[in-house]
């Protein structure tokens, strides 16, 4: 309770931000610490349909740093999963390349590392990623973000080799590119320390994905991790996306 008002409420993270209590939609502005941390916003709605948070340490289930389930926190069900024990991507408490924060990684672009998520239909996704060290200015080789399961990992955000951009051919993101809160849609992805990316479809794709990894093509995968992904089945509202990008930056 703040400030005397009746239905406003604090939400408090930990030092880790695993989430005590419950969320609420829409918080009004609180206050800050070197001990807790607030968030004013926390993603909700019927477009939410996938919510993936490494930093709420309750949803992922690994054995030792083996990721098998990471769940959903939008309600949906929409886990990503992982059967095959030697294709597991690696949970890492205190990430360096990502702020000290909690990631999923791969640092393997063969093998098929990573982790698969149910069939959602989706037109929006924020997601926090960071490739290699955060320096490279060109991608090794075609380096596979998040993908469908048609040829070629259609529809997939796949960085293009030997060049700094997101490849446009069998894309998810043929509806554009964002960095960082821009507004403005620009397919140039390297370097990537860790960012804030959005990505937006022209229309909604419904799919099987794979996350960190090609489901195609075994060599393909992404080298480096993610620390938080938010699905949407229609692209948000500029006030909308605006609280994503705010809770999203905040927070990484």
């Amino acid at each position: 309770h703040s400030g005397g008002e009746e239905n406003i409420f604090d939400l408090i993270w930990g030092t880790n931000a695993t989430r005590v209590g419950t969320q609420f939609s829409d918080l009004g502005l609180l206050n800050s610490s070197t001990t807790y941390r607030y968030q004013n916003y926390l993603p909700s709605g019927s477009d939410l349909l996938l919510w993936l948070d490494a930093d709420d340490n309750t949803t992922i289930t690994h054995s030792s740093n083996a990721v098998s389930q990471w769940n959903d926190k939008s309600g949906n069900g929409n886990h990503a999963t992982r059967a095959t024990s030697s294709k597991r991507p690696a949970y890492t408490v205190s990430n360096s390349l990502l702020n000290n924060k909690p990631s999923v990684s791969s640092s393997s672009q063969n093998g098929s590392i990573g982790l698969d998520l149910p069939s959602i239909s989706l037109q929006e996704i924020f997601i926090i990623a960071y490739y290699k060290d955060g320096t490279y200015s060109t991608f090794d080789g075609y380096s596979t973000l998040l993908t469908g399961p048609s040829a070629s990992g259609q529809y997939r955000i796949m960085g293009n080799q030997n060049v700094h951009t997101w490849i446009t051919s069998s894309n998810f993101n043929d509806g554009g590119s964002f960095k960082n809160g821009a507004t403005s849609s620009n397919n140039s992805a390297l370097p990537m320390p860790a960012t804030l990316l959005r990505f937006a479809s022209s229309v909604a794709r419904t799919e099987t994905r794979g996350i960190l990894y090609n489901t195609q093509v075994a060599d393909r995968g992404w080298i480096g991790g993610v620390g938080e992904s938010i699905g949407l089945s229609t692209t948000s509202s500029p006030s909308d996306r605006q609280k994503i990008d705010g809770y999203l930056a905040q927070k990484w």
